[in-house]
């Protein structure tokens, strides 16, 4: 049987779980929230780069460009192309993630597993952030050095 302290400690321990699952949910939020908002501000530059170059080009012609300026235009439609990879394999892996634990008989005991690919697909998901934030200094330091050696 079961002493008071006992279930005083289960209570408090239940408790302490529950603070740490509203905490983790609150940090993965925040998460998400920002990585849209650099993803997205990432996606206006290149936008803007791509424009600027392609200004330059109808201005003078492609040939008359440096090649500064041509890999930045290159390297800023690859940037956009891992932004949709990006974002569909992540959408793919929370979607098929979702039926899986909706299929599920019992939520706690699946809950450790659900937990592990979730936090799989969230590292998985800042790998790529990181990734393109370095591709986007990349492409931005080639854009400006092409813009300044044009202008010369």
């Amino acid at each position: 049987m079961r002493t008071q302290q006992d279930l005083l400690e289960n209570h408090e321990h239940n408790m302490a779980n529950d603070k740490k699952i509203q905490l983790l949910s609150e940090c993965q939020d925040y998460h998400y929230k920002q990585s849209s908002n650099v993803s997205s501000l990432a996606r206006y530059i290149i936008y803007a780069i791509i424009a600027t170059i392609w200004l330059t080009i109808n201005a003078e012609s492609f040939l008359c460009i440096n090649w500064w300026l041509r890999i930045a235009l290159f390297a800023a439609f690859l940037y956009l192309l891992a932004d949709i990879v990006h974002y569909f394999w992540d959408s793919v892996s929370y979607r098929r993630e979702y039926f899986k634990f909706e299929k599920e008989t019992s939520v706690d005991d699946n809950f450790p597993e659900h937990e592990k690919r979730m936090n799989k697909f969230s590292k998985r998901s800042f790998v790529w952030l990181c990734v393109k934030f370095s591709f986007l200094i990349v492409i931005s330091v080639l854009f400006l050095l092409g813009m300044f050696f044009q202008l010369l």
